[in-house]
């Protein structure tokens, strides 16, 4: 259980350079990002995909705090997460390969943002497609086995 603790609080350390690096990116955008951006409604989209992102790895990073400090709550994460049955979901619904498409398609429609707003929308359409395969795939996996 100690080699999880370390795993958890490793994931924590994670969180809080991507909670950083989330801080500085918004930032810069805020004062930067309309000078570059291809319309305003690009600009507050960028703009709230980044604070929503912060939000939800602020959120995942308090909760994996508050589960280092309960002896239960870890046990039960870790038994959760050794489900021999989740993983077997997570490979068959290809959870690795999906959640790196999902980065590419944000990361390219980021830079796409500054050439063109059709094809950053284009983009983000496309990864919220691809976000939506994956949680039909993942509710498909969790009632079929």
């Amino acid at each position: 259980m100690s080699k999880f603790k370390e795993e958890i609080k490793k994931r924590v350390f994670g969180f809080r350079i991507v909670i950083a690096i989330l801080l500085v990116a918004y930032i810069i955008q805020r004062y930067l990002g309309y000078r570059y951006a291809a319309s305003s409604h690009v600009y507050d989209f960028i703009s709230g995909t980044f604070f929503g992102m912060e939000v939800a790895v602020c959120f995942y990073t308090v909760r994996l705090t508050a589960i280092l400090r309960n002896e239960e709550k870890l046990n039960a994460l870790y038994l959760k997460e050794h489900d021999e049955r989740n993983i077997y979901i997570q490979n068959k619904m290809g959870k690795l390969p999906l959640f790196i498409v999902m980065i590419g398609l944000y990361i390219s429609g980021l830079i796409a943002c500054v050439f063109s707003q059709t094809v950053c929308f284009t983009l983000m359409a496309a990864m919220m497609f691809t976000c939506l395969v994956a949680l039909t795939l993942k509710i498909y996996y969790h009632h079929k086995i």
